[in-house]
């Protein structure tokens, strides 16, 4: 994972080992970055000013490929493509320690969002649908089908308006 000058582009510094990295998750708050490197199954936890590697946090399931950082429920956010079911996994960003893992409907479950109203939407790339997770209880509490939309993927919330924005791979045709 490399770090770069957000004002010259220059590159900063690198956080090794993050083999197969699909993305970063910063909690600020916690002076903590993560990344999720699905080459090994594990999250590299990194202090944000040193960019030391804090310590490397195994996620049994695997599969590991999206993350974000919930900051209202101050969680990091993964979602996985473990088999035999995708999982959504919950870390406490001050410790490193998973604190919930929630089974989802599908293999492919891709972005999450949350709306800093405990909950949080899980797009689900194989099945077509999103699912909303409970922070209180970390269940999933509904499914809803996002047809036409195909391979749903990247995923917004805007909370002004209390919509979410689902990206699709493809649209059907009436």
């Amino acid at each position: 994972m490399m770090i770069v000058d957000g004002k010259t582009g220059a590159v900063v510094g690198d956080i090794p080992d993050t083999p197969g990295v699909h993305g970063a998750g910063i909690a600020t708050r916690a002076g903590h970055g993560f990344t999720t490197n699905g080459g090994n199954s594990t999250v590299t936890m990194f202090d944000l000013k040193t960019l030391a590697v804090i310590r490397q946090i195994k996620v049994e399931q695997g599969g590991l490929d999206g993350i974000m950082y919930d900051e209202p429920d101050d969680k990091i956010i993964l979602t996985n493509h473990s088999r035999p079911i995708g999982t959504l996994t919950a870390i406490d960003p001050k410790s490193g320690d998973i604190v919930a893992t929630v089974e989802l409907e599908d293999t492919a479950p891709e972005g999450a969002a949350a709306d800093g109203k405990g909950h949080i939407f899980v797009n689900n790339e194989s099945k077509h649908t999103m699912q909303v997770i409970d922070v209180k209880t970390w269940k999933a509490t509904a499914s809803w089908p996002l047809a036409p939309c195909e391979g749903p993927t990247g995923i917004a919330y805007d909370r002004a308006t209390n919509r979410i924005f689902s990206g699709c791979n493809t649209r059907r045709r009436s």
